[in-house]
């Protein structure tokens, strides 16, 4: 009885103390900034409130560098922790409608649906950025196998697409859309009055909506493809 207490004892010990290992927690306030980019692999999300801040969870929660310089913010991991193996989560809170957002080296990015007048986002080298977005204006870089996926509600929206970049919009419903693909980039977008697109070195576009105006031009094994 008493080897079974002990047992029982000795599984709650270990149950707590890793329990409160998973909710520890790192928490950093900041000034309001209009912009973000982030590097090193990280998980963020990104919260619209009536504060700034980073709240960092996981492996390397006391190793993220944050920086803030006209503006823009950056969030990193310290050079000695890019290349452990690991798990860091932020949730990143802003007070301010964000411009411009950035993810590079392996990111994984989410946002809360955004509405606001205009806004850019830029997938680079590995990362993923997922978003809902309701705005006037849409800009959109993808590239260096980075990859975007878009839903919502755009008037223009402007896609430029290299290197195996790619973005899966046909779910953002759009009025005219421009796209530039150079390098294998690949891309679904949505578009009701204009599609204007130039896709050039085997990369392939594919259009949803029936667009009432098509500029199309294709070269080096580049693909349009319009959808009914």
């Amino acid at each position: 009885m008493k080897k079974q207490t002990s047992f029982f004892l000795l599984f709650i010990f270990i149950f707590l103390n890793a329990f409160s290992q998973d909710i520890e927690r790192r928490t950093l306030t900041m000034g309001p900034f209009y912009g973000v980019k982030v590097f090193s692999k990280l998980d963020i999300k990104l919260i619209p409130s009536e504060v700034n801040k980073a709240i960092i969870y996981g492996d390397h929660k006391d190793e993220v560098i944050l920086s803030l310089k006209n503006k823009m913010i950056k969030i990193k991991l310290a050079s000695k922790s890019v290349l452990n193996l690991g798990y860091t989560y932020i949730e990143l809170y802003h007070s301010e409608p964000l411009d411009r957002i950035v993810a590079h080296q392996g990111v994984t990015l989410t946002t809360e649906a955004i509405e606001q007048t205009s806004l850019k986002v830029e997938a680079k080298s590995g990362a993923i950025i997922t978003l809902e977005a309701n705005v006037d204006r849409l800009d959109a870089v993808s590239n260096s196998a980075g990859r975007i996926h878009l839903k919502g509600q755009a008037t223009n929206f402007n896609l430029s697409l290299s290197t195996s970049g790619s973005c899966e919009a046909e779910e953002l419903l759009t009025e005219q859309s421009q796209v530039k693909s150079y390098a294998g980039g690949y891309a679904h977008i949505n578009a009701s009055e204009l599609v204007d697109a130039k896709i050039i070195g085997g990369g392939v576009l594919r259009v949803y909506g029936s667009p009432k105006k098509q500029v199309t031009q294709t070269n080096l094994g580049g693909k349009i493809i319009i959808e009914e």
